[in-house]
């Protein structure tokens, strides 16, 4: 092949001479190169492209919000106000109110000379426009009249991040009920007292505005919501936006397919006993799961939670725990809107939880020791101070720490057994209590509701009283039932309380325990006796069931202890219900 090439060229050199070869070259390189136009000599043609006219796009038209209808006798101030509010600030949905005009028995109806006749409620398209809108209307009333206007609710920008955090550690400092962040958040209410043709103007953001729903305080029969915020419209959602399509949560309906797909196998797992099908569950849920929201990482910690309870070695006691702690340093969920001090709070008592399920066994020190370390770990990171004894359930958790297991009887089995009159079965098998254990955690309870509270409350008191009569702890059992005695204030809150006891010992069945309280609190010798409240209260319960429950249980008393002196009485009480 390289010597017929050889040959060819060397033909064609014979053939062509070096002139015309030269015409060939050129004749073929300018038919190939690109065509150039010719000059054009008009001032067009000097202009740039991007800047001539034919190229630029129409310019849409500036849309103002809409003018409200101003009242009758609204003067020309008010008029100016309200476009200054409009075109210059940019506030919407703005709606006027004539006080003046309202009925006579209205409680905000004014005179017409009044300084606040008009009230302007307007909103804000975020929490600094707000802001700037409040300053900006505040200087226009100061260059143009000459004073400060009155402005309440405008939280100045001065106010440093740490400020607010502080502000707020303190707020949180009561129940965590409330959640009452006002005065403390961004600026989403700003009253204006302007002094100019008697307005008031009210701007809110769009939230608080539906909160709130002033609109009812000045219209008469105006439904619940009469305030419907309209959706921003984000750049997004411009299809001509060069963002179009990066929108944040592209994925949501995938992540939730996700999240119900995790939540199916975790579902086809209920019921499985052999290590092999539990394995193939572990393994289809791995593979599903992404991680990128709390509600993944939720169904992740209750399904390892399960296979944990059900197959100690499939999976450890640190596997699930890893569930809990993993989540708190997942770099996917950075994005996620969360109240992230909520969720330490929530895997706090899922972790407690988690300590009580367990089938390993873990010594009461050893679950204390345990649970500071994990919410070291999980607060490592946080920035504001988490009140945990704020929260009941953590308190009630704490406690039960303190015990090998659960209680056999707990206030909601007692409550059933009240309400029902049915569940009254003997409980034999005594619990076992760290004694050290409860004593740093009752020190720790009474300061901290003391402090708090003033008095350490009434249902913790009873998981107490029931935890000290499941371990046969009568000492301080009752020493316990002393202090809840002097707490209640009402005769039927008294019976009522020791109706409970009475079917506690009932269940508990210990017959010095039983001895005690009926020759201590059954008979009038005392002023917190038994019959001394029945007789108060009218010689009745509250409720059927509970009469019956009571008597129930004193006759369960009566088929082991009915021979005893100290329950006679006792015994023809019960003929009587």
């Amino acid at each position: 092949m390289s010597l017929r090439l050889a040959s060819s060229a060397q033909c064609i050199k014979d053939c062509i001479s070096f002139g015309s070869a030269v015409r060939i070259y050129r004749i073929n390189y300018f038919s190939t190169s690109l065509k150039l136009p010719q000059s054009d000599t008009s001032g067009e043609s000097t202009t740039p492209w991007y800047l001539r006219k034919d190229n630029t796009s129409k310019l849409e038209p500036l849309t103002h919000e809409k003018f409200p209808e101003l009242p009758n006798d609204a003067p020309e101030s008010v008029g100016n106000l309200v476009e200054l509010l409009v075109k210059k600030y940019g506030l919407t949905n703005l709606k006027i109110y004539d006080l003046a005009s309202l009925p006579l028995d209205h409680p905000k109806h004014v005179d017409e000379h009044s300084s606040e006749r008009f009230t302007i409620l307007a909103s804000g398209k975020s929490e600094k426009h707000i802001y700037k809108a409040s300053y900006e209307l505040k200087q226009h009333i100061k260059h143009e009249f000459g004073y400060l206007p009155r402005l309440e609710g405008m939280t100045s920008n001065s106010i440093s991040s740490r400020t607010r955090r502080r502000l707020a550690k303190r707020a949180r400092q009561g129940p965590p009920a409330t959640h009452n962040d006002f005065g403390i958040g961004a600026n989403s209410w700003v009253r204006c007292e302007l002094g100019v043709g008697g307005a008031v103007v009210h701007i809110l953001s769009d939230d608080r505005r539906l909160e709130l729903n002033l609109e009812s305080l000045y219209e008469e029969d105006a439904p619940e919501q009469n305030f419907v915020p309209e959706p921003p419209r984000r750049s997004y959602e411009d299809t001509e936006s060069v963002f179009y399509g990066l929108r944040k949560h592209l994925h949501t309906s995938s992540m939730l397919h996700n999240v119900a797909a995790l939540r199916s196998i975790a579902k086809d797992c209920t019921g499985e006993r052999s290590e092999r099908s539990l394995a193939q569950y572990k393994n289809s849920f791995d593979s599903k799961f992404a991680g990128f929201t709390i509600d993944e990482w939720s169904e992740k910690f209750a399904f390892y939670k399960t296979l944990h309870l059900e197959n100690p070695h499939l999976v450890t006691f640190t596997d699930v725990e890893q569930c809990l702690l993993s989540k708190h340093s997942c770099l996917k969920l950075l994005g996620e809107a969360a109240d992230w001090n909520q969720e330490i709070v929530h895997d706090v008592i899922k972790y407690m939880e988690l300590l009580l399920d367990t089938r390993e066994s873990i010594t009461g020190t050893e679950k204390f020791e345990r649970l500071s370390i994990f919410i070291s770990n999980i607060t490592a990171f946080s920035r504001d101070e988490i009140h945990f004894f704020a929260v009941d359930k953590f308190q009630a958790l704490l406690w039960s720490l303190t015990s090998d297991e659960y209680l056999p009887i707990d206030a909601a089995r007692l409550h059933s057994i009240l309400r029902t009159g049915e569940g009254l079965l003997p409980e034999t098998h005594p619990i076992a209590q760290d004694p050290k254990a409860a004593q740093n955690v009752r020190e720790l309870i009474r300061s901290i509701n003391f402090s708090k509270r003033g008095a350490v409350p009434l249902w913790l008191r009873e998981q107490m009283l029931y935890t000290y009569a499941s371990t046969r702890n009568w000492s301080y059992f009752w020493k316990e039932w002393d202090m809840i005695q002097q707490s209640l204030n009402t005769a039927s809150q008294l019976l009522h309380m020791q109706t409970k006891v009475i079917i506690l010992l009932a269940v508990i069945n210990d017959k010095i325990a039983l001895r005690d309280f009926f020759c201590k609190f059954w008979d009038k010798g005392s002023s917190f006796s038994f019959m001394d409240q029945w007789e108060k209260v009218g010689a009745s319960l509250d409720t059927k069931q509970e009469k019956i429950a009571l008597k129930k249980a004193l006759n369960m008393i009566q088929s082991n202890h009915g021979s005893s002196s100290w329950f006679e009485n006792a015994r023809i009480f019960a003929t009587t219900l």
